[in-house]
């Protein structure tokens, strides 16, 4: 069954109008996500693998988790239900989730038949999870891993190829990270 989105205008506003899925990405029209950024304890950066299957951005590493709200949807329950779909993490708490910003992403396929105009919002969320205790979906994911702040900023820095574009959201990841790095309490 195929996702209807709300599309956006050129501000990030909804326009009341709702379309499928392919459509919106057919025609380049803007919509809404959200991505997750996962730092545990020590302050590391959950990464996703995305599954070869994926349409956009195959078997390269990405957000923590991210995916698209549907028609209708908030902001923080589109977070809460792909968090819980893609890493199989359940939320109790929305509050735990700390909205960060709001970034615009565009995306053309090499063959053009995906034009992706996104406005997603950014959120962290702290918690401690084990990799071995995160059963994230097959379909969605092929691997998951844990990186270190200076890690990541080495993959971003260098252009790391295995990474999906996403400079600017990455940079100011990064920047947040510097600033803000307390551990969790115990």
């Amino acid at each position: 069954m195929e996702e209807y989105f709300d599309v956006l205008d050129e501000r990030g506003k909804c326009t009341g109008q709702v379309c499928p899925r392919s459509v919106v990405h057919q025609n380049g029209y803007f919509h809404a996500t959200v991505h997750i950024w996962v730092i545990n304890r020590t302050c590391d950066i959950l990464l996703q693998k995305r599954s070869s299957q994926k349409d956009t951005h195959p078997g390269l590493w990405d957000i923590s988790c991210a995916g698209h709200l549907s028609d209708g949807d908030r902001s923080l329950d589109a977070a809460v239900r792909e968090l819980k779909e893609e890493l199989g993490i359940a939320v109790a708490n929305p509050s735990q989730f700390q909205y960060l910003f709001q970034v615009f992403s565009l995306y053309v396929s090499s063959d053009k038949l995906i034009k992706d105009n996104e406005f997603s919002d950014v959120y962290i969320l702290r918690i401690d999870n084990e990799i071995a205790t995160i059963q994230f979906c097959t379909e969605e994911i092929s691997e998951i891993k844990y990186v270190s702040p200076a890690e990541f900023g080495k993959m971003v820095s260098t252009a790391d190829p295995s990474l999906v574009p996403h400079d600017e959201e990455y940079r100011k990841i990064l920047d947040y990270l510097n600033i803000h790095t307390p551990p969790l309490a115990n």
